[in-house]
């Protein structure tokens, strides 16, 4: 994904169960982590997708980084819903 440029996300769940996406550095990752940041408010770059939906969130990274995204509902991180984007120049 490049700096500087909206990128616009499309995240499906055809599960029969909630999921979210967090993506962000191991700070943000903690937050969700460890439940200090359960519920939050709706921002571009952490989505709670319902079951059986669908939510576009779009986003303009401000710097090249490597984060990664994780779904931090109970038990789904170590089910290995976990992923890695590349944010470069």
């Amino acid at each position: 994904m490049p700096v500087g440029v909206p990128v616009t996300i499309t995240l499906v769940n055809n599960d029969p169960i909630d999921h979210e996406w967090i993506i962000g550095d191991d700070a943000v990752q903690q937050r969700h982590r460890t439940g200090t940041e359960l519920l939050h408010p709706v921002r571009p770059t952490e989505q709670v997708i319902p079951a059986l939906s669908t939510r576009v969130t779009t986003i303009t990274f401000d710097h090249p980084a490597t984060w990664k995204y994780i779904c931090h509902l109970p038990g789904h991180e170590a089910y290995g819903m976990v992923g890695v984007a590349s944010i470069v120049r």
